[in-house]
This record gives C-alpha cells, structure tokens and sequence, in this order.
C-alpha cells in the first residue's frame, strides 16, 4: 500500500492478466 496509486492499478491489472 506504500506503492503509489499508479502501481497498485498496474498491479490490479497484471493480477487479472495472470488468471
């Protein structure tokens, strides 16, 4: 949560691509 909101947006979407 420390990331900035940019990463986290990137991190939602790279989960979603994962599955």
């Amino acid at each position: 949560m420390t990331k900035s909101s940019k990463s986290e947006s990137t991190d939602s979407r790279s989960l979603i691509q994962s599955r």
